[in-house]
């Protein structure tokens, strides 16, 4: 049946354009492995410190080169920033290297540093509901022996939680509760340890990121230059690839923020102490059960390092 000719050309089904070759199609695995395993990439990495190298994983820097994101929207991005930009996490060209850092996702230290974070993220959450409900249990037990009544004020938080209202001072509720009151500094200096070790594993990833980019940039770029020139020009249109473009992409990776974003597979949620609370931490007796808490956890990290000792059971 052939086609009418009153037939609208928008009509007819369209034919999806073929997808572009990866770049590990382009260069081949040969020139891949060539680049990754070259000490340096020269010309595109004078002026890039390398004082240290990156612990990811080769099989990380083959995944991020050949599976690499459009160079020319990259580019075009880190050269169109200004200066308003340098303070802007979710920049244009900051987000196109979180999304080439998410190909590290997998990389066992990052891994690791991402595991870290979730399990010290739980910690706090514990340890701040375990503070809030001993607070407002205290503040029950007070408000009924001095008002003798069943009656207590309750208000929403900030968090939208219900809690009992404080007319009394800290001081007050710590004195007739001593014991209660030091539950719930313990409680609070374990959420501060956790908020620590948060932030902690997030500045191992970009710390490790950065030094991951410093290398991987000069290799995509030495891979780029080996392309035909038509090849190269659709990848990053006309634009020169030269040593200091290598500088100013790596240099805007070593300022980037790649676990901002918590809904990416990098992305690390930092927890911070709410307001409610803040206050505890400012008091002198709490500075002591912090130190104690810090102290404990140390040893306990020692002991599980040193792992069961090899000596016979004398009970046996």
């Amino acid at each position: 049946m052939e086609p009418s000719a009153n037939a609208n050309p928008e009509d007819e089904p369209k034919q999806d354009e073929p997808p572009r070759p990866s770049l590990l199609d382009e260069v081949g695995r040969a020139a891949l492995d060539e680049v990754i395993d070259s000490s340096r990439c020269r010309p595109f990495d004078r002026g890039i410190p390398h004082d240290q190298a990156s612990c990811l994983a080769r099989e990380t820097t083959i995944a991020a080169l050949a599976d690499a994101p459009d160079p020319r929207e990259l580019i075009d991005a880190v050269a169109s920033a200004g200066a308003v930009d340098a303070f802007d996490q979710f920049a244009a060209h900051r987000r196109l290297l979180r999304d080439w850092a998410e190909r590290a996702a997998a990389d066992p230290f990052i891994e690791r540093c991402l595991a870290a974070a979730v399990e010290h993220r739980a910690d706090f959450t514990k340890a701040i509901g375990d503070a809030d409900r001993q607070l407002d249990e205290i503040r029950i037990k007070h408000a009924l022996e001095r008002r003798g009544s069943g009656n207590v004020a309750v208000r929403r938080n900030d968090d939208g939680r219900l809690e009992v209202v404080a007319a009394e001072p800290w001081a007050e509720l710590a004195k007739a509760f001593p014991a209660d009151a030091k539950e719930i500094h313990a409680n609070v200096a374990v959420a501060e340890l956790a908020v620590g070790r948060v932030r902690h594993a997030a500045s191992d990833i970009n710390r490790e990121l950065a030094l991951f980019f410093a290398e991987l940039v000069p290799q995509l770029f030495c891979l780029l230059e080996r392309l035909p020139r038509s090849a190269r020009r659709e990848r990053v249109g006309r634009a020169r690839l030269t040593s200091g473009l290598a500088a100013t992409v790596v240099e805007a990776a070593q300022t980037t923020d790649f676990v901002a974003d918590p809904n990416l597979k990098l992305g690390v949620r930092r927890p911070s102490l709410p307001r409610r609370l803040r206050l505890l931490t400012t008091l002198p007796e709490h500075a002591d059960v912090r130190e104690l808490i810090a102290a404990r956890r140390v040893q306990t990290a020692r002991t599980v390092e040193a792992g069961p000792s090899d000596k016979p059971d004398k009970s046996e």
